[in-house]
């Protein structure tokens, strides 16, 4: 492959940045310095948590103070950051943004007293059904849906046909697993360092992404969810769970071992891109990433399948990804308002969610069509109607990344034997009785 050579060469140098973000914490560039403001316009500043949005997030931002002269400050804190211990600090020194970003209803819990109701905002009439579900109480809404995003196993095209592997009759965990296996077998020709890119550093990536697995396999995901932050329900004998932890083998041993715990999302993405693995377990998110690395290879997803049942293997994990909420104290509460109505109405901020920002729209008046094959995967299986719901938004805020990614990285240097299984479940049962304390 042409690209491994070109792109190995580039690779240090094109993830330096996106590098900083995942373990130095955030990057913060100003459209404009506020030093220079004289107070003739006003300044709305944002607080948001995709870094690799940052840079088409900042020239959008740029675009709305030559339209209306308000000038945008944005703030990212992402990757290896903790985006939501810094969100707090930024509450708690009186440096309170006027537009911030939360992930559902854990989080609303913990900002309700600052998130202002945005019912009446011109947007809602065109969001799409259920994208507002997790950020309504009480009949009110309160924040605005930044787009819809889907994850799974991604999958290189190429790679694949090589190894005469159809990704389109992945649907269950036995062809998952005899995939994996198979991809194994021929590292050698292959050119792979391992079959996955996974990662067990990225807290998000195990304590959200695949910890949500077993949950929306429920029969009622969202009522099991807070049956199990409650106490109320036993993981160690639940069947989904079980089958999960035979998942969570497959990409522990073929996707690096013990060194999962020292590779972040730059390394992981790097690796995909690199034709290093033929498989990744990350979003359509990472699209922009992927691009600038010249991994222009024809890509998809395939689900992450738990057990021999189509009906709940053969579907992805679709949600909303983050909610843009206004702070109720903001002395720019109105032209925050009003610049959150223009990203999701105006052509210009149509064409930078969807064309710069590889985002699928959460509303149904975007005349802006993606072009991204990621994007594309994902319209797919909403098409068809297999996704399964986002319960790791549903969770206490904090619990995710502090409760759950910890124990995947006790356990993901052993060889998860039936005994590693059983004490991994065990010590996830345990968990919210000790996050409570």
């Amino acid at each position: 492959m042409k690209i491994k050579k070109i792109l190995a060469a580039t690779l240090t140098a094109t993830l330096f940045s996106s590098a900083m973000i995942g373990c130095g914490g955030s990057t913060s560039v100003s459209t404009t310095d506020s030093s220079k403001n004289d107070g003739a316009g006003k300044t709305i500043n944002v607080f948001q948590m995709k870094v690799e949005i940052n840079d088409a997030l900042q020239q959008l931002a740029k675009k709305y103070e030559e339209e209306t002269g308000v000038k945008v400050n944005v703030t990212s804190v992402g990757g290896g950051a903790d985006y939501g211990a810094s969100l707090k600090a930024e509450f708690q020194k009186e440096t309170e943004p006027d537009i911030f970003v939360v992930q559902g209803a854990g989080d609303y819990t913990t900002y309700k007293d600052k998130i202002d109701d945005l019912s009446s905002e011109p947007w809602v009439k065109n969001a799409v059904k259920g994208t507002l579900d997790s950020l309504t109480v009480d009949g009110k809404i309160y924040a605005m849906p930044a787009a819809t995003e889907g994850y799974g196993i991604m999958y290189n095209k190429e790679i694949l046909d090589k190894a005469g592997i159809d990704p389109k009759s992945i649907d269950t965990f036995d062809k998952l697993k005899a995939a994996f296996e198979t991809l194994d077998s021929k590292k050698a020709e292959l050119g792979l360092d391992n079959v996955i890119s996974y990662t067990t550093k990225e807290t998000w990536v195990t304590g959200m992404h695949s910890f949500n697995i077993p949950l929306a396999a429920q029969k009622d995901a969202r009522q099991f969810t807070k049956d199990y932050i409650a106490g109320k329900v036993n993981v160690t004998t639940n069947e989904q769970f079980k089958n999960w932890m035979n998942l969570i083998e497959l990409f522990v041993k073929y996707g690096g071992g013990k060194a999962l715990d020292t590779i972040d999302y730059s390394t992981q993405v790097g690796n995909f891109a690199l034709g290093k693995t033929a498989f990744m377990q990350q979003g359509n998110w990472t699209a922009s990433d992927l691009g600038n690395l010249g991994a222009d290879f024809d890509k998809g997803f395939i689900p992450m399948c738990i057990n021999n049942d189509p009906a709940v293997s053969g579907s992805i994990p679709v949600g909303v990804p983050m909610y843009w909420a206004i702070n109720k104290g903001s002395s720019v509460n109105k032209e925050a308002r009003d610049f959150l109505n223009w990203m999701v109405t105006s052509q210009t901020g149509q064409e930078a969610l969807v064309k710069d920002m590889n985002m699928i729209p959460a509303f149904t008046n975007f005349t802006v069509e993606s072009d991204n094959p990621l994007n594309k995967s994902i319209n797919e299986y909403n098409k068809a109607g297999k996704t399964i719901p986002w319960c790791f938004s549903d969770l206490p805020d904090g619990f995710a990344l502090d409760s759950i990614a910890p124990i995947f990285s006790t356990y993901a240097g052993s060889d998860l034997g039936d005994g590693a299984k059983q004490a991994m479940l065990k010590s996830i049962q345990e968990a919210p009785a000790k996050f409570k304390k």
